[in-house]
This record gives structure tokens, C-alpha cells and sequence, in this order.
């Protein structure tokens, strides 16, 4: 159990409260940390139990026990158990739990991911600093490499992205890193692009490759493997590998020689990237290989009772049709729509689909794109919320000079006569109900149209002047 107790200090039990550790330090309600403990039963009794604050050792324990035994408890975030009243007032953005006690060099690398992905500054080991503003801000999924000696090592890693680094030919206590810059992952960019080049993604990874202490430094020629899932068709002869010192790319001498590892794994060998480097993935033929991410986005909306859906594609590679499903209970899927697709394209393409009898409650919604082939992928859901018609209320009726309308919902209402004028202009009201004047009106037939955020409603009112 890991929590803040007595004098805003950070406790750690392991086993009950009887084989607690606590650090010496003290916190406040205005700090942003990166905390860590780590039970080690390898390790000399007198170090199997740690507390760090980002990379900085802040208590050791001793601990008789090598293990720590299971428990059937469930996992609790913000409170230390399930009847406490004391929760944790304050703000967890990430938990991680490891099965296994973590090496100081993996302990270094997640800890600079955590520092870049939630701008926390470390204090000892910040070593990848492609985070920081001032060097671009490459602080989405970063991984890392390293090793502090033939024991402590991490020697292949790909994190969360589509980059995975390996085989580092000289690593002994060094460290590689890599981040990107949230662009998106697709072939459009066609001008920063050597000779040869037609196009390269719009992500770009930027490498901080340095020692134990952060100075800059080599370790030697990588292995750089791309997952290429979901980007279309690809041949390895036609991808291009690209590393700039500058962040342009126009001057870069392109690799070739890509290996087709597996499934959509494509891998670069023997490749030599320095500290500060930036490298991206190009292609020399977008008709064969466009690397595209088809989907660039897909959005429901409501539109009074109906479910407007748009997306749009980047590009497209064999694309036979479009089929929009829906669900009310997340596992039975019916579709409501099909839309022929373009097959080959490389220009951006809108498309527009709409649900016209969306259910009360929430309905979910998918895209399933489909290939001339019959391979298809899933877009992510999305969803939107139908209440039920709330009854709509005119009285009296017939009417005189005052009418009544209940509506149980904010809308805006109007008084129109049988040839579509507006009599009476758009009043808002918000509540229940509200109350309209007919002096003004002559004897006759008349709607009232009432239009909330769901529904548009009429109701015809006579209405009886003296």
C-alpha cells in the first residue's frame, strides 16, 4: 500500500502496517511528483525496499521476506481500502504495476517517460531532453535503451508507438531514447523530401543518445523496426529510412534496405542515429506504398432526431465500401448504411452518412471499411444520446388572447399561420413552460413549432378573437 499519512510524508506497506517504510521527506499539496516503490527480494534485506521521487532514492528499508505474498484484495486508486473515508484529495494521472522488480535501467527510461509524456522535471538521470520546448517538444511515446553494465541493461524496446530500437552495436552504459511529435502518421508530407523520396510521414522521432550522465555520446549502429499495421499495403523495397541533423529532411541520404520481419513488422538494420537526431519513414512510390492512416477522423452529431456521421480519408488502397453500424448494447451490431468507397486514392475524400431512426438512449457508432478482397478494419465508436420525446402541452385550445405551452425542456418555439408565416418570432424558453400573447392575432388556424435539441414538434391551436 502505497499513500501520504503523518507529517505529509510517503508510506509504503508491504505486508500490513507492521513492515512499513516511510521517507523522511515531506510533500505539499502543490507538488507535482513522479513516485515510486519497488520491493526486490534478490537484493540484501537491508535494500529489497525502496521509495524514489523520479530517479532520486529517497528511503531503504529492511525486509526479512523475499517474497511478498498474493493477496485477494482488489486494486484501490485514491483510498487504502474499500471503507475509507480518507481518499486521496488530489489528482493520479498514471499508475503502472510491474510483476517484476525493475533494473536501474529501466527504472531510468520509464521515468523519462513519465517526466516527457506529464512535464514533470526530473532531477537526477533526465536524460532524454528532446522533450523540453526548446528542442521541439518530442514528448509523445517515448521509449528507451540502456545499460548501466552487463547486468543491468535494457537491451530492446518499443513503448507504446510504432518504433521499436534494438541490437545497439556499442550501448555499455549508455542510453538511447526516442520521442515524436504527435504529427500524423501518414505519407503527406511530398516537399521536405530528398531526391527520390515521393513522400514521408508527417511524425517525426527525435533521439536523445547519451551516457548514464547525459553527455552526449554513440552507441553505435541500431536496428530500427517500423509496425506499420493498418497503413496499407507496403513493400519493403519501396521504404525509405531518413535521419536529418536539422529536422529537414531535403538533404538527407536516404536508406534503403528495409527487411520484411513479419505481418506489417518492417526493420532497417545496421543504422547509425546520433544524439539530437530526427528521423522518419518515406517512400519512394505512394501508388505502391502510401503508407496512409485511411481514417483521419469520424464524428457523429445530432441533428434534431437524426445522427449525421462525416469522416474523411487521407488516402485509400483498395478501399471497396464503407458500412456504418450501430449499437444500443456494445456487442449486437447492425448496419444502417452502406457507401461505396474510392478504391485507389491519394487526395483527401469527405463522406457523409445519416441515421435516421436513431433509438432513445445511447446508440454507439463504427465504421467498417471493407477491401475488394473482404479484409476490413473498425474505426474507434463513437456515440450519441436520444431522450425520449418529452409530451408537448398546448391549452387552452381553442384560444383567445393567452395560450399555455408546456414542454418540460429548454427549446425555442414559434407561432406560424397555414401559409408558413411566422406570426410569432422565435421566443426561447427555458423550463417547463411559458406563456404567449395572441392579442395580436386574427381568428384562425395556426401551429406552434417547438424545436429542442432533440426533436421538432407541431401542434395545431385555433385561435377565437372577439
Amino acid at each position: 500500500m502505497f499513500f501520504f499519512y503523518l507529517g505529509n510524508r510517503l508510506y509504503v506497506d508491504y505486508e500490513g502496517n507492521s513492515n512499513r517504510l516511510e521517507t523522511v521527506e515531506t510533500f505539499t499539496n502543490t507538488d507535482r511528483l513522479l513516485l515510486s516503490t519497488m520491493f526486490d527480494g534478490s537484493l540484501a534485506s537491508t535494500i529489497r525496499a525502496t521509495i524514489y521521487q523520479g530517479n532520486t532514492l529517497l528511503a531503504t528499508g529492511t525486509k526479512t521476506n523475499t517474497t511478498i505474498a498474493s493477496k485477494p484484495s482488489p486494486v484501490i486508486i485514491g483510498a487504502t481500502h474499500t471503507t475509507d473515508n480518507r481518499a486521496f484529495d488530489g489528482q493520479i494521472a498514471e499508475v503502472i504495476t510491474y510483476r517484476v522488480a525493475l533494473n536501474e535501467t529501466q527504472r531510468i527510461i520509464v521515468n523519462n517517460y513519465l517526466s516527457a509524456k506529464y512535464d514533470i522535471p526530473l532531477t537526477d538521470k533526465d536524460l532524454y531532453t528532446m522533450d523540453n520546448t526548446a528542442n521541439g517538444d518530442f514528448d509523445h511515446e517515448v521509449a528507451g535503451i540502456g545499460s548501466i553494465s552487463g547486468t543491468d541493461n535494457h537491451l530492446i524496446a518499443q513503448g507504446s508507438g510504432i518504433v521499436q530500437i534494438s541490437n545497439a552495436s556499442d550501448l555499455d552504459g549508455k542510453f538511447l531514447l526516442w520521442g515524436h511529435n504527435n504529427q500524423v502518421q501518414q505519407a503527406l508530407n511530398s516537399v521536405d523530401v530528398p531526391p527520390t523520396v515521393e513522400a514521408r510521414l508527417e511524425r517525426v522521432w527525435r533521439v536523445s543518445s547519451v551516457t548514464s550522465a547525459g553527455a552526449a555520446a554513440s552507441v553505435g549502429t541500431v536496428s530500427i523496426q517500423f509496425d506499420l499495421t493498418n497503413l496499407g499495403y507496403v513493400s519493403a523495397s519501396d521504404l525509405r529510412l531518413l535521419i536529418s541533423t536539422s529536422g529537414m529532411f531535403t538533404s538527407s541520404t536516404p536508406i534503403a534496405g528495409a527487411t520484411h520481419v513479419s505481418g506489417n513488422l518492417f526493420r532497417f538494420d545496421g543504422v547509425a542515429v546520433g544524439d539530437a537526431n530526427y528521423f522518419t519513414l518515406g517512400t519512394i512510390n505512394p501508388v505502391v506504398t502510401p503508407l496512409p492512416i485511411t481514417l483521419l477522423d469520424f464524428t457523429a452529431e445530432k441533428k434534431v432526431r437524426n445522427v449525421v456521421l462525416n469522416w474523411s480519408t487521407a488516402s485509400e488502397q483498395n478501399n471497396d465500401r464503407f458500412e456504418i453500424e450501430r449499437t444500443t448494447d456494445g456487442i449486437n451490431w447492425i448496419t444502417i448504411q452502406t457507401l461505396s468507397g474510392n478504391g485507389n486514392s491519394n487526395t483527401v475524400i469527405n463522406y457523409t452518412g445519416t441515421d435516421r431512426n436513431p433509438i432513445n438512449g445511447t446508440n454507439y457508432y463504427r465504421l467498417k471499411q471493407i477491401d475488394f478482397n473482404g479484409e476490413h478494419t473498425f474505426s474507434n465508436v463513437r456515440s450519441v444520446v436520444f431522450t425520449a420525446p418529452t409530451e408537448l402541452n398546448v391549452f387552452p385550445n381553442p384560444a383567445k388572447n393567452i395560450v399555455t405551452i408546456n414542454r418540460g425542456a429548454d427549446a425555442v418555439i414559434q407561432i406560424i399561420n397555414e401559409l408558413g408565416q411566422i406570426m410569432h418570432a422565435d421566443q426561447e424558453i427555458s423550463g417547463n413552460s411559458t406563456t404567449f400573447n395572441l392579442s395580436g392575432l386574427n381568428s384562425g388556424v395556426y401551429f406552434v413549432k417547438v424545436q429542442d435539441e432533440d426533436s421538432i414538434y407541431n401542434r395545431k391551436i385555433i385561435i377565437l378573437q372577439d
